[in-house]
């Protein structure tokens, strides 16, 4: 275990994320939708059908704004 956290410390992207995943396919498919982003995104709005439509436009204009 202690070798994988100091291969991690020097390698950041290889890190494993282990936060829940709630949604990880059609615009999730590159950035998967966890739990923890959609709560906070519905704190807001109080609707998780809203947090979710918001998050899968702003992959789609963050996927446009890399290709351009």
């Amino acid at each position: 275990m202690n070798r994988r956290q100091e291969f991690e410390a020097k390698h950041p992207e290889y890190t494993e994320h282990r936060d829940a995943v709630a949604a990880h396919e059609g615009a999730f498919e590159r950035e998967p939708l966890t739990y923890r982003e959609l709560a906070t995104r519905a704190a807001t709005s109080k609707d998780l059908t809203e947090a979710v439509v918001q998050a899968a436009f702003d992959r789609q204009v963050s996927a446009k704004t890399k290709t351009s």
